[in-house]
This record gives C-alpha cells, structure tokens and sequence, in this order.
C-alpha cells in the first residue's frame, strides 16, 4: 500500500476517528473535525500539530515525529497520549497534565535538534526584469535535523520584488534583499536564517525585424513593366541585411 506525501486535511466535521500514522506527512490540517475523539498520526514527518480545536479529543499518539512543541491546554478531555521521540524542548506542561489527570501519558526520550551552521545560495544572484528566478540552497551540515528553506523578501528596494512558491519576481531594476530561514533550525528550536543580496538587471529588450518591399526596374524588358521584387531585411538598432536578385540579360 502506498503512502501518504505532504500535507493532509479533513473537511468532515463528523469525524470521530483518524489513522493515518506509518506515512510521510509533512503537515496536518484537523482544525475542522471539532469531533475527533481519536487521532493516531505517529511515525510521520510532522513539524507542527494544532489540535485546539479538537476539544473532545480522548486519545493523542503522536510519537516517531519532529515535533518540537505540543500545546494540550484546551484538550481537557485528554485521556491517553504519546508522544515519545520528538524534538518537544519543554514537557513539563505535558508532565504536569499527567501528574495531575492520572491519566496513561508516555512522553518517554526525546531527540535533540541537529542544528544548522551554514545556508549556500546556489541559484544565480542576478536576473532581468519580467524573467522568474527559482531560489535554491544547500544547507550544512548535512546532518542537520531540519532543512526545509523557506524564502522571504527582506528589502525589495525599488524593484517590486516578491517571492511565490520560492520564485523571484521583480518589475524594475535594482538590489532584493532575500532572507532564507529554517524554523526550526538552531539547536534551542529557534530558527536560523541568512540574507542573500540579488541584483535585478534591466528588462532584455528584443529586436524587431522589419520587413521592407523594394521595387526594381526588370532588365530583360524595354519598360518597367515586369517589377522584380527584392526584399530588405533591416534589423533595427543592428545592422542592415539586405537580399536582392537581378537576373542578368543575355546578349
């Protein structure tokens, strides 16, 4: 059976039970099912889990993620939860929940944050006006825990700069300043970010091929009758081609 990539969101309000551990979710949307009594999300990817909305939640297993904060104060129903084997930097709340609840709790060990050292621009630091620059990065070191880059317009100056889909856009020439930054990055959760400098050329403008039609007097006949037609090719703001045939008379 295949597994689940990315992002996951239920739109069913109805739902009392969700399964979808042993995937690779990335992120998890289940602010909509405000009846969800169950939820197993374990042995995925996720980064953040919002469960404020889900007040009657009974039962939490998010163990196996990289979760690096679990807020449980409005799930006051909460009757059994793991969450053993993530990035959490502060359980006491969680500890405290169990202490006073009574109830099954299983935070066990958790891991800690390879940190981030370093951020590599490795697309280009220039480009034209109307052309789309995709912004790429190589993080180190390699082990590093965290590597999704998120990119953002620090200063756009005067270029009208903006950033969808980690592409660069600008309408006007001049300097963007761009930030990448990982969230979580540095070993304490935070995150770590770097600036990057790109230069945004004028727009490239294209030369327009003109054509031009240019009668020539036939010299095979005693008037002007027969025109041969020769055809003036002139590239503007470049150089002047031109392509004529006479055909020559026999005597």
């Amino acid at each position: 059976m295949s597994k689940l990539w990315g992002s996951l969101q239920s739109n069913n309000t109805k739902l009392g039970v969700l399964y979808c551990g042993d995937n690779n979710l990335t992120s998890l949307d289940i602010s909509n099912n405000t009846e969800l009594i169950y939820l197993d999300c374990r042995d995925n990817k996720l980064i953040s889990l919002d469960i404020s909305n889900n007040t009657e939640l009974l039962d939490l297993d998010c163990r196996n993620n990289k979760l690096t904060s679990l807020d449980i104060s409005n799930n006051t129903k909460l009757l059994d939860l793991y969450c053993a084997n993530n990035y959490l930097l502060d359980t006491t709340a969680i500890a405290d929940w169990g202490v006073i609840s009574g109830y099954t709790l299983d935070c066990g060990s958790q891991k800690s944050i390879l940190p981030v050292n370093a951020i590599t621009m490795t697309n280009a630091i220039s480009f034209f006006v109307g052309e789309k620059l995709d912004l790429t990065a190589k993080v180190g070191p390699d082990t590093a825990t965290f590597k999704d880059v998120e990119w953002s317009v620090k200063n756009a100056g005067s270029t009208g700069a903006t950033i969808t889909n980690n592409t660069l856009t600008a309408t006007k020439e001049g300097t963007v300043v761009v930030t990448a930054t990982i969230n979580p990055g540095k070993a304490d959760g935070t995150a770590f970010a770097k600036d990057f400098t790109i230069t945004v050329k004028p727009a490239i403008i294209k030369p327009v091929i003109k054509p031009v039609i240019k009668p020539v007097t036939n010299p095979n006949t005693d008037s002007t009758k027969g025109v041969e037609l020769a055809i003036v090719c002139m590239l503007l703001a470049s150089s002047v081609v031109a392509f004529g045939y006479k055909k020559k008379s026999s005597k």
